[in-house]
């Protein structure tokens, strides 16, 4: 379970009342919504620049509007006494970010050093030319784990993505959708072509670098894109086996004829 630092101070910096006043919070929503912003970091900007990152996003996981991103970012970045720069850099960069985060981050990189250390080592042994020994190359373990590392272990067979949508973040750069996902989201909105508008929002965010999504935030820009779809006028109907669009009056005609022959009345 990651965590950060909540320092008592941050109730009665300058920043803070200045931040509330900027968007007219009371100081523990301001406190909640900071806090939220440096766990959202812990996840997709670990070393806390949020410059690669969607402002509509960050307004997101504040819970502020999406539409006032630009105005949460000013203030993020503008509310510093004498003219200094408040919660964030304008670079993009966290304030003091290694106050909040830098323990965490130092025992992540102990763990990772930890990690590779256990991992097998290739070593090259004599060469056959030399006398008395013809020992080519060699692994040698680690005595004292014999556990396999879980880098080393055969990964998991998955379903390869009809596509992806690239992405930025720490993370993978490419978020795959899968035909089960596709499916899943015929069904949530039957009146829209799926695959075909999911590879509209996947070359929209090839045209658009600087709006990409993080890979956690792929799946709620697709939903929306999807929702926008559906609600848009002359949104098809989903077509049944025979072609034929579903609409009321053919779910009432097979329900009627399931009935029927239920009671033996055909």
């Amino acid at each position: 379970m990651a965590w950060i630092e909540s320092h008592q101070r941050l109730k009665s910096d300058p920043k803070l009342k200045r931040f509330c006043r900027v968007l007219g919070l009371s100081r523990p929503q301001a406190i909640g919504m900071l806090h939220e912003l440096w766990w959202y970091a812990l996840d997709h900007a670990e070393s806390g620049d949020l410059s690669g990152l969607d402002r509509r996003d960050v307004a997101q996981e504040m819970d502020y509007p999406e539409n006032q991103s630009d105005k949460l970012w000013n203030a993020l970045t503008e509310t510093g006494p004498n003219g200094e720069s408040g919660f964030v850099e304008p670079s993009g960069q966290i304030h003091a970010w290694a106050d909040y985060a830098g323990r965490l981050m130092r025992d992540r990189e102990r763990k990772r050093a930890e990690r590779a250390a256990q991992q097998p080592k290739a070593v090259r042994g004599p060469s056959k030319d030399c006398p008395g020994n013809s020992t080519l190359d060699r692994t040698v373990h680690n005595p004292t784990n014999q556990r396999t590392a879980p880098s080393l272990q055969q990964p998991e067979a998955t379903e390869p993505p009809l596509l992806t949508v690239p992405c930025v973040g720490n993370g993978t750069k490419d978020w795959p959708l899968t035909t089960a996902k596709v499916r899943e989201y015929e069904q949530a909105y039957p009146a829209v072509n799926v695959e075909a508008e999911c590879r509209k929002a996947a070359q929209w965010c090839r045209d658009n670098p600087t709006k990409r999504k993080t890979a956690k935030g792929v799946p709620a820009f697709l939903n929306r894109w999807l929702c926008n779809a559906q609600d848009a006028p002359g949104a098809r109907q989903r077509p049944l086996g025979n072609g034929r669009p579903a609409d009321d009056t053919e779910a009432k005609l097979a329900a009627t004829r399931a009935l029927t022959a239920s009671r033996g009345l055909s």
